[in-house]
């Protein structure tokens, strides 16, 4: 009977605990203004900072029709000065802990460089480091704040997960933090990309909410593709398709589907790579470097006429993917040469492989690698050929 009260006394007291932490934890909830994004741009020399504040409420079952955030901005001739301006205009204590999302003005970025930002969100203690950062193109951080976002509550975690969806066509570029693009902006080994948004249908629209009540919303970001920095400067921004061979490139483990035209009539085929990796190799003396690239893959679609008879049909297929994906890829090393630029990583590989020659590089000014010879090798492999008989016509 005393171990059975001692039992009910324990449930009790656990029951009591849970409550009273709730309870706290509810009551903090309500006296902070929690942070999910952020989104700076300069104009005329002043800062303009935007803050996505989250709606605890809207995750509540009987609120469906609850907003999902407040967006509030504010100017400064800081960044810390802008925000220290929104606290005069938010009730609740700003809480930054849980910030997620980094949205850099073009304008910003453009003409000023990441430097500065980069600078606020690595010395403020209360700034996460895993925040993500992506560049805001033709559009100001603080629109891209107050669009509705079709499938979520707020942008910030709208873009979060594109971020995350991006993650087997760009690797980690879509992940690149604070800290490292300040890394690289010291090193000087190389351009940094980072992923861009671009609006999508009607500008007006997406103000609205009404925007996102149809099957086919009139107005939302996509998640586009990398955006070149050189010395920290925006430089240019990469198409889709360019941003996918850049990540191939250099070296991204891409799980894709990729279509490509047959080789002798009008039709298409699509492979699906299930590993791909890069290594780059340099020469001395003259200096030029080479990239392989590899490529593993099954045919997931084949509408060619051409027949793939047997394992020597196979081989030639490959060959020709080998080829086409080759030429492809020498694209990108021409508009390396023509930005000037070096994002492909070719000072990386000297610093870390050659350290003495880069030394001497330096010591010479002789840095700029944009017009230095650059070959590329594919090996394709095609794996689950499945059916390989021709298709009727």
């Amino acid at each position: 009977m005393k171990e059975i009260r001692l039992r009910l006394l324990l449930v009790l007291l656990i029951f009591m605990g849970a409550l009273f932490i709730s309870y706290i934890q509810t009551t903090r909830l309500h006296t902070l203004s929690l942070v999910t994004g952020m989104g700076i741009e300069k104009e005329d020399g002043i800062y303009s900072v935007t803050l996505q504040i989250y709606n605890p409420e809207a995750n509540a079952k009987e609120s469906s029709g609850e907003i999902g955030g407040r967006t509030y901005t504010a100017a400064g001739v800081t960044i810390a000065d802008a925000i220290a301006a929104l606290r005069k205009d938010i009730s609740k204590r700003i809480f930054t802990e849980t910030l997620q999302i980094v949205v850099l003005g073009e304008q910003m970025v453009k003409e000023e460089g990441v430097d500065p930002v980069l600078d606020y969100l690595i010395r403020a203690p209360e700034i996460p480091g895993n925040i993500q950062m992506v560049v805001a193109r033709e559009s100001t951080p603080e629109f891209v704040f107050q669009m509705f976002p079709a499938d979520d509550k707020v942008t910030s975690s709208h873009i979060r997960k594109l971020l995350s969806h991006s993650e087997q066509r760009w690797g980690t570029f879509q992940d690149i933090s604070a800290e490292r693009i300040k890394s690289l902006l010291e090193d000087k080994t190389s351009d940094i990309v980072i992923p861009y948004l671009e609006l999508k249908g009607d500008r007006m629209e997406g103000l609205s909410k009404t925007s996102t009540e149809t099957f086919t919303p009139s107005a939302y970001f996509s998640l586009t593709g990398l955006a070149l920095l050189s010395n920290g400067r925006l430089k240019t921004y990469f198409t889709s398709e360019e941003s996918r061979l850049l990540a191939l490139l250099r070296g991204v483990n891409q799980k894709e589907s990729l279509t490509f035209p047959c080789r002798d009539d009008n039709r298409y085929m699509t492979i699906r790579t299930t590993n791909t990796d890069a290594s780059t190799r340099a020469s001395i003396d003259p200096l030029s470097f080479n990239i392989q690239v590899h490529v593993k893959a099954y045919v997931e679609e084949y509408g060619c006429k051409e027949e793939m008879n047997g394992q020597r049909g196979i081989e030639e297929l490959e060959e020709w993917l080998e080829e086409t994906i080759a030429k492809e890829l020498t694209v990108m090393v021409q508009k390396q040469e023509e930005e000037g630029a070096d994002f492909l990583g070719l000072k990386d590989h000297l610093y870390r492989h050659s350290p003495a020659y880069w030394k001497e590089m330096k010591k010479e000014k002789n840095e700029d690698l944009s017009k230095v010879p650059v070959t590329i090798d594919v090996q394709a492999s095609l794996t689950k050929i499945g059916k390989t008989s021709k298709l009727p016509l």
